[in-house]
């Protein structure tokens, strides 16, 4: 049978015969993610997609196992702090765009070289870039407190 769209013979064989073969498989490599015992249990009409089971397993959130809650509770905080990251760094990339152009356009687009080319340059730089650059050396400097134990 020839590929339909995304979909490949294995796709809608998985899909006509139920995800309960292939749960079973996942479950079996539970040490792996602990929440495969809990897709497996509670999700086996979703589609086997992430957001699918995401959703699954968020509505189901108090029915889970404990260490499939550590484990997406884990996994929850370290999505946030990169959202959190990726937004700092559109906040600085926006309110900088300016002052890069100006005095770094020969520095490599690496967010450590233009942190460091503008720190050069505090004083001239336009009041909204000044701010981000406090506001990221004052997060920087919490990061390696919290690091040292402070």
């Amino acid at each position: 049978m020839k590929p339909i769209g995304k979909f490949c013979l294995a796709a809608l064989v998985t899909a006509f015969l139920g995800l309960s073969p292939m749960l079973e498989t996942l479950a079996s490599g539970a040490e792996k993610d602990p929440c495969l015992e809990d897709i497996s249990k509670f999700c086996r009409n979703f589609p086997p997609t992430k957001a699918a089971i995401s959703n699954c397993l968020e509505y189901h959130e108090k029915e889970l196992s404990a260490a499939c809650q550590e484990y997406r509770s884990k996994m929850t905080g370290r999505r946030q702090e990169i959202r959190e990251e990726m937004a700092a760094r559109v906040r600085f990339r926006q309110a900088c765009k300016n002052d890069m152009a100006k005095f770094c356009k020969d520095v490599k687009p690496e967010m450590e070289a233009i942190f460091q080319c503008l720190g050069g340059h505090e004083k001239e730089l336009t009041g909204p870039c000044a701010e981000e650059i406090r506001a990221r050396r004052s997060a920087a400097k919490e990061t390696k407190e919290k690091k040292m134990g402070k």
